[in-house]
């Protein structure tokens, strides 16, 4: 079920009617209840296998609790190597031995619903428990409706199990101001998707299934507007996903801060999928040694923690090459930084330069990420060098409206203003009502030429 089908607007208004008018001590239950419902009705075939796993994770996360951390340990490693191995059974199976059957997909397997965010918040949640920096649930209910909570399980947040309990625990209050930011939230989140994310889709699509066949300046317009496209396709499923959340008064994490503006590929990945960085962070870099090794050590963790996100992406070579490309980006930022330190704070100039060369060095990463395969990406960077058309043949070319390219220029300029101007406290009075009337005009906009034009996809992070 998408996010933005009418299904999901009336099942999500449906269950916030519901929970609002039942006695708080109910109120888990409900959300439990959808949440599972939400999963069963999207893959009721992987439904038992999510179910097991999930069963076995709490299981693990008691053990682990009754015991001291040197008895605890073999099974945080039972738990570890089960969450791996079923997110390798899975995801990479399938590609591992088509290298072996000529590309064949040889069991073709359908992975579970939201398999790497489940898996990820599981491994989180054992390590944690390990640790002795949070009690293990005793209620499985709690446990499931954690992993399963139906706003963030198709993709993300990665939800830090601290934080999920502690909102879910918490005495939750119905307020006019956040029935008002969460709907803005999700209004905005529908706009980003169906006025600029789907509707430059085509666009990106005519470059990349023909690769190397576009101009010069068709190529490099395609390659900016997928970088658009990503943002707004995952920062709005994102928003619409928080929106929900919050309509029951729980606070999910933030995903996006303004990733562009950017002044390094260092900067870019503390503004872009944070939840997934702050993972890989505490989970990953700092195992290795993080930045308390020596420097070659240091640059060989950075590498290793960008191929495990790439891995993370899937097992095709292409995710591979965009992980440790972005690896090397900020190895190559670290040593600059070390053989040219910076006495003061940059200028204006020196940090719009920063982001120019950020975006250019992103932009570059994302045709890795969008392409089937890594000669497709190659004839895609390769297609820069072909003629060069005029501008307006470009964009001719490209297929898209005039209409289509100002509903597009329109989200994109106001989708995150409306978004901050309701986060600032100020949607009481005239500001309320100025927000409403920016936001109205942003859904009729993607109502009326995103889903209008039937350029509707699936969100990309579903695929992960």
């Amino acid at each position: 079920m998408s996010l933005t089908s009418p299904g999901y607007v009336l099942f999500l208004a449906a269950c916030v009617l519901l929970y609002w008018l039942l006695p708080e001590r109910w109120q888990r239950g409900l959300l439990l209840l959808a949440s599972v419902g939400f999963y069963f009705y999207a893959m009721p075939r992987q439904f038992p296998i999510m179910l097991a796993y999930l069963w076995l994770v709490y299981a693990l996360g008691v053990g682990i609790a009754r015991r001291k951390k040197r008895a605890a340990k073999p099974l945080l490693m039972a738990g570890i190597g089960v969450s791996v191995g079923w997110l390798f059974l899975f995801k990479y199976l399938d590609t591992v031995l088509g290298a072996f059957t000529g590309g064949r997909r040889a069991l073709s397997l359908v992975a579970p619903m939201g398999i790497s965010y489940v898996t990820f918040q599981c491994i989180a949640y054992l390590v944690m428990v390990y640790r002795k920096e949070m009690r293990a649930v005793a209620n499985p209910g709690l446990m499931f409706l954690y992993a399963l909570f139906f706003p963030k399980v198709t993709a993300g947040p990665i939800e830090p199990p601290e934080r999920f309990f502690g909102n879910i625990v918490k005495k939750r209050r119905l307020t006019w101001r956040n029935m008002l930011s969460a709907c803005v939230l999700i209004g905005v989140g529908f706009a980003k998707k169906c006025a600029a994310a789907d509707l430059i889709a085509p666009a990106v699509n005519a470059v990349f299934q023909s690769p190397g066949q576009a101009d010069g300046f068709s190529t490099l317009i395609a390659m900016i507007l997928y970088a658009a496209q990503i943002y707004f396709d995952f920062s709005g499923y994102t928003d619409i996903a928080l929106g929900s959340a919050r309509l029951f008064d729980i606070r999910l994490t933030e995903n996006f801060d303004h990733p562009y503006a950017a002044v390094s590929v260092v900067d870019f990945w503390r503004r872009w999928h944070i939840s997934l960085t702050a993972w890989l962070r505490q989970y990953v870099y700092f195992p290795l040694g993080g930045n308390r090794v020596s420097t070659a050590r240091r640059y060989l963790n950075v590498l290793a923690t960008f191929l495990a996100s790439g891995l993370w992406h899937g097992a095709s070579l292409t995710f591979v090459v965009w992980g440790l490309f972005h690896g090397l980006c900020q190895v190559l930022e670290i040593l600059w930084g070390k053989l040219f330190p910076k006495k003061k704070k940059p200028a204006r100039g020196a940090r719009m330069l920063g982001r120019v060369r950020t975006l250019a060095l992103v932009a570059v990463g994302w045709v890795f990420f969008r392409a089937d395969t890594l000669g497709g990406a190659f004839a895609v960077l390769g297609g820069l060098f072909n003629r060069w058309a005029l501008p307006w043949e470009a964009l001719g070319a490209l297929g898209i409206s005039w209409g289509a390219w100002a509903a597009f220029l329109l989200t994109a300029l106001g989708a995150d203003r409306v978004k901050a101007y309701a986060a600032s406290k100020r949607l009481t009075g005239r500001g309320g009502v100025l927000c409403c009337a920016a936001l109205t005009l942003l859904v009729l906009t993607a109502l009326v030429l995103g889903a209008g034009s039937g350029a509707a996809n699936t969100f990309i992070y579903f695929d992960f």
